[in-house]
């Protein structure tokens, strides 16, 4: 069938077309394709060039097309497309919607009565001539799909996380050690990635993945910032390989158990032209299952995760990690509780259920944290907060990590006594160290390093979740990222430092 061209339409005026007959608001669609409703605006404008990701096309026309169910909404759309004989009950409205839209003035359209899309398929009969006449193939064109280079990795991880939310919840299988350029190279596939990741947790689903932790340090920063989040949702189950491996041949594995496996190949760092198979032919897939729990077989824990009811066990651990002896990096939300004097810490905790089983921790933490200054550097990062914030109530002290149950917030006096003491401490210990910043990246959690031992990281919001790891290559990425924030400091010397705290101070005392 031929569309004939009625008056042609740029495709901002093709997409307010399609939007307001099917009444959507921008926000509706921006969710079902996965990108800020800001995006879906500019499009609408012509602010904005048509998105050359087909994923973005393909489900926004599968969209209108569901959203097509009455009699004139088919007529309407048939007269815009210049097609006299209207559209009725037609199989693949989303491919002749898709073409509408895509279409450029001079461009003629043809649409055949069933689409075929062979750069996504395959079957046997399509061997070109090899194997021909055997005839003991199976027919795969229903199982398999393939999508090439890394435009197509994104597709195809993009597919497989949509169907993961239409599944009812169980743990998903993840493993790549192929280079992650296809992942952080595009900002709004990451925000696509990252929003669905976050929905297929929401949804209940659980997630088993192995690491990678030999990769180059921007790597694994980028990836430290990619999973953070994700590790804190306490739904994840992180591994790691621990032996050396040659990195001639590489691996992409995403598993949904009984329902589909992508994966892919690739030597050394050659992605750009590798094919990436979604395959959903079960016996397939449970071959590649059993291949992702043999590796896992030879696989250690990448950390500990620490959630609400294991308290006893995270403290017992944060315990054990301060009392190492080497040089410690920390970042908090605000300020440390390590540096809270015990006559503020009883004021403060004075009247919650937890006064007598935190305070003796407080103690023994306090006497580790003074052990430790007397040999070994310690650097806090603070970003001081806003005056207003503290009047608002809306700075937490940095227990989320201990207890269940709310936050509490400082008032200005509690404040101005925390701070107060953390110059004295400035003043008093050689080997106490504060980097004051602008900025720390991420506020969402804290991070707590010693270096070459260990890191802890800790939501710095409830539900409480703590995360312990001692793989070396993480330590040291860890490393490098608090460093890289430290040499970011507003102050050079200790002495500077003290001035800004202490100007800080004398304007906050004005609100007490």
């Amino acid at each position: 069938m031929k569309i004939k061209k009625g008056d042609f339409m740029e495709f901002h005026e093709k997409l307010n077309f399609l939007l307001d007959i099917t009444k959507t608001s921008n926000s509706v669609l921006a969710r079902h394709i996965i990108v800020d409703p800001s995006y879906v605006s500019r499009l609408r404008s012509g602010k904005r060039k048509p998105p050359k990701n087909d994923y973005i096309i393909e489900h926004m026309c599968a969209f209108f097309a569901r959203n097509m169910n009455e009699k004139y909404q088919l007529h309407a759309l048939a007269e815009a497309m210049g097609i006299r004989a209207g559209l009725h009950n037609v199989e693949d409205l989303p491919e002749i919607i898709k073409l509408w839209l895509t279409s450029e003035k001079d461009e003629q359209i043809i649409i055949a009565p069933k689409f075929i899309r062979p750069e996504i398929s395959f079957s046997s009969q399509e061997s070109h001539g090899f194997g021909q006449g055997i005839g003991d193939f199976p027919d795969l064109a229903s199982h398999t799909s393939i999508f090439y280079g890394i435009e197509g990795k994104r597709q195809a991880v993009l597919y497989t996380l949509n169907r993961m939310l239409t599944l009812e919840p169980q743990t998903m299988l993840l493993f790549s050690d192929e280079e992650t350029t296809w992942m952080t190279g595009d900002l709004e596939f990451a925000k696509m990635w990252a929003h669905l990741m976050f929905e297929i947790i929401n949804k209940g689903h659980n997630i088993v993945i192995i690491h990678t932790i030999s990769r180059h340090l921007d790597e694994m920063l980028n990836a430290i910032g990619q999973w953070m989040p994700l590790y804190l949702t306490g739904s994840i189950k992180p591994y790691y390989y621990p032996k050396t491996r040659d990195g001639l041949f590489k691996r992409t594995l995403f598993i949904t158990p009984g329902s589909l496996a992508m994966v892919s190949g690739s030597v050394g760092d050659a992605t750009s032209y590798g094919a990436n198979l979604i395959i959903e032919e079960p016996k397939a897939v449970a071959a590649y299952e059993e291949e992702f729990h043999l590796l896992l077989n030879q696989c250690q824990p990448l950390m500990l995760i620490y959630t609400e009811d294991d308290k006893d066990r995270a403290m017992r651990t944060l315990t054990e990690f301060e009392e190492e002896l080497t040089n410690t990096i920390k970042k908090t939300e605000a300020l440390s509780l390590l540096t809270m004097s015990d006559q503020l810490l009883e004021k403060t905790l004075a009247n919650t259920d937890f006064f007598d089983e935190y305070i003796e921790l407080h103690k023994r933490r306090k006497e580790n944290f003074e052990v430790a200054l007397k040999h070994k550097q310690f650097t806090e990062i603070i970003k001081l907060p806003s005056i207003d914030d503290i009047v608002k109530g809306k700075v937490n002290i940095a227990l989320s990590f201990v207890m269940a149950g709310g936050e509490i917030s400082y008032t200005p006096a509690l404040f101005y006594e925390h701070l107060k003491y953390v110059v004295e401490l400035l003043k008093k210990e050689e080997n106490y160290q504060v980097s004051l910043v602008e900025s720390t990246v991420d506020e969402r959690y804290m991070v707590y390093l010693k270096e070459n031992r260990g890191v802890v990281v800790a939501k710095t919001s409830q539900p409480p979740v703590l995360l312990a790891m001692n793989e070396s290559n993480m330590v040291a990425s860890f490393w490098s990222f608090l460093q890289s924030i430290v040499n970011k400091r507003l102050a050079d010397s200790k002495e500077s430092t003290i001035e800004l705290l202490e100007d800080y101070l004398e304007k906050l005392k004005k609100h007490i």
